[in-house]
């Protein structure tokens, strides 16, 4: 329902005034809402892929950036560190790389050291000189997955790939160092990967780029600095942003509390358009059954296959739905579309194994995303949208389809 500001209290049409009047907080912001960023002007802030690039760029000693080996010897003494992490289970995360190797990498020159983007589908592959490999896989609004719908995981694959390739084609032993790259720290589902993230990885650049930055060529600081700063604002949060922010609400909050609770938020937008695009898609479809949410935030739903699954496991606390769910991120909506398993046991663990193949779960677990699926928008572009949402019904029918597939030739032997 739309407000007549006329009919406003006055107290609240004098917050208003005060606001509009406040000149103030737009210099302050224009730091960050009027700085030209190449990453943002290419929409590939959050692009794995361009992230990758970046990294791989950066720790080659033989790329055009002329900073030599000094990036790669930086990145190596940090894995060489603990490293703290409130958000990871334990707090404290034991160094990647061990004191005995440590010392050999960082006394070696490390000009040889060969940099594969790639190599076998691993986001970044290193050759070090004395035999060393360290393999980086990168994750920003994305998920592991399982290996061309086999039961291995994702790095379950690789690790199987490194394995036997630096064993069979090279008369030497490798030592192998592989690094999970997240912005905060996600759980690899192998072991043998270690928890490493975007804020470990500027807390290096940082520094780094402060020591370098009078020496390098303008191209290269120009790309440097736009990269910290796509870090910093983008994948980590800045800090000084938020307390901008936070002191601005606190001068006008009354201002901006009437201006949120008569504007419609993004994700009640998004969930708006993925609504129309599901009725359209399961209309006259028994499969389909939505659970009856009012949530603006997101859409329940679950099919014939998922109802048989869920049908005869007698725990009546546990559900199995997809859910399609829109969080506002910092420059649109991040969106995910889930398959989640909510207050299992062994045994629904087992069924679930059985109907979706290798999972790994934790301790006393309470939800499980069985399948999953992240993308950040950074319009609201209905196109866009359905273009997605297409992209995950049809990944929806291929599994189901695979599970009653199996279903049927077991009830043929």
């Amino acid at each position: 329902m739309e407000t007549n500001i006329n009919q406003l209290p006055e107290e609240k049409k004098q917050a208003l005034l005060q606001l509009l009047q406040d000149t103030s907080w737009e210099e302050k912001l224009s730091k960050w809402t009027q700085r030209t960023n190449i990453f943002e002007i290419l929409k590939i802030s959050r692009t794995e892929i361009r992230h990758s690039n970046m990294l791989a760029w950066l720790l080659d000693p033989n790329e055009n950036h002329g900073l030599g080996t000094d990036f790669l010897y930086a990145f190596i003494s940090d894995l060489t560190k603990s490293h703290n992490y409130e958000f990871v289970e334990g707090n404290d995360i034991a160094p990647i790389i061990e004191s005995d190797h440590a010392l050999y990498l960082l006394s070696s020159d490390l000009t040889n050291t060969k940099v594969y983007r790639e190599w076998n589908n691993i986001d970044i592959m290193m050759t070090l000189p004395g035999n060393y490999i360290i393999a980086i896989e990168n994750k920003i609004d994305s998920t592991e997955h399982n290996a061309n719908n086999t039961d291995k995981s994702q790095l379950e694959k690789y690790s199987g790939i490194i394995n036997n390739y630096y064993s069979i084609n090279n008369n030497e032993p490798y030592t192998h160092f592989k690094i999970y790259l997240t912005p905060f720290g996600d759980t690899p589902s192998e072991n043998d990967w270690k928890v490493y993230t975007y804020g470990d990885v500027l807390n290096i650049l940082i520094p780094f780029f402060d020591k370098h930055k009078d020496h390098l060529s303008i191209e290269t600081k120009v790309l440097i600095e736009n990269y910290i700063n796509i870090l910093n604002n983008e994948i980590m949060g800045n800090q000084d942003l938020k307390d901008l922010c936070n002191e601005i609400y606190k001068t006008h909050k009354t201002a901006i509390d009437l201006i949120i609770s008569n504007i419609d938020s993004v994700t009640s937008i998004f969930i708006e358009i993925c609504n129309k695009f599901y009725d359209k898609y399961t209309n006259d479809n028994n499969n389909f059954e939505k659970i009856d949410k009012k949530s603006t935030a997101c859409i329940q739903f679950t099919t014939e296959i998922i109802r048989n699954i869920r049908k005869p496991i007698k725990e009546k606390k546990f559900e199995l739905y997809y859910e399609i769910l829109a969080k506002p991120s910092d420059n649109g909506v991040r969106a995910s579309f889930k398959l989640i398993a909510h207050k299992g046991n062994k045994e629904i663990e087992n069924i679930l194994q059985e109907k979706f193949g290798e999972l790994t779960f934790k301790t006393n677990w309470t939800w499980k995303d069985i399948l999953s699926n992240y993308k950040t928008f950074d319009n609201i572009d209905e196109g866009e949208i359905n273009n997605w949402l297409n992209e995950r019904f049809d990944e929806l029918n291929k599994k189901e389809n695979q599970i009653q597939n199996t279903k049927v030739e077991d009830g043929n032997k």
